[in-house]
């Protein structure tokens, strides 16, 4: 049975795809002799940087808009040890 991908699985999945795509772009670049070979390059670059970025933000625009944890969350490691407090003391 197929596990069906939920919508910050396929961002993480794009989002790898891109910076695979990016580093291969960047390769060719690399090796292309043309005056625009440099701002290609450095586009790349720049793409390896961001493109990693902006999968987390949509990823914690998800879990905002949805009023659900996400790994993208600042205290994800801090709201788990939180509910394992609140577990304890119901015990």
């Amino acid at each position: 049975m197929k596990k069906k991908k939920n919508p910050k699985q396929i961002a993480a999945i794009v989002c790898l795809v891109l910076i695979a795509l990016s580093y291969i772009a960047l390769i060719v670049v690399s090796l292309l002799d043309s005056s625009k070979s440099g701002e290609l390059f450095q586009a790349c670059l720049i793409a390896t940087v961001f493109l990693p970025i902006l999968c987390w933000i949509y990823i914690w625009l998800y879990g905002q808009i949805k009023q659900k944890p996400t790994i993208a969350d600042p205290d994800i490691f801090q709201a788990k040890e939180d509910s394992g407090e609140q577990e304890i003391e119901k015990s």
